[in-house]
């Protein structure tokens, strides 16, 4: 293999996987720019591994934020109805705006493991996700 024109080709093979190109045609831009199929199959699959990584870190910080959201709130719900007995009816009124948003943050949690499940099926561009 030489280094030195893969490391140059996989930039190219990398961003053609961002915009979710064929196979075939990463495979032959590679083979028409001096690759061997050997190599041009090793772009392609370092160059998917990449999108996958990337649509995977995305669905991770989703889950984070989620999960942020749901335990914040779910602990200041139990604060309000456990620890706070004084407060009375007003400690009620209080946990509706906290169960929203701890339903939100279960939502967006779900949806970041979703997103880490289905990321080596996902079709079309990432630069459309944003």
């Amino acid at each position: 293999m030489n280094n030195e024109r893969l490391e140059k080709l996989y930039p190219v093979i990398e961003k053609m996987a961002i915009w979710d190109e064929s196979r075939e045609r990463m495979l032959k831009k590679a083979t028409v720019n001096g690759c061997t199929e050997e190599e041009a199959e090793y772009l392609y699959k370092k160059a998917r591994a990449s999108r996958i990584s990337e649509l995977r870190r995305d669905a991770l910080t989703q889950m984070v934020q989620g999960a942020i959201v749901l335990f914040f709130t779910l602990g200041c719900i139990y604060y309000l109805v456990k620890l706070s007995p004084s407060v009375g009816a007003f400690q009620t009124r209080m946990a509706a705006p906290f169960g929203l948003a701890a339903a939100l943050g279960l939502f967006r949690a779900l949806q970041g493991m979703v997103g880490w499940t289905y990321a080596p099926r996902k079709t079309g561009s990432l630069a459309d996700d944003e």
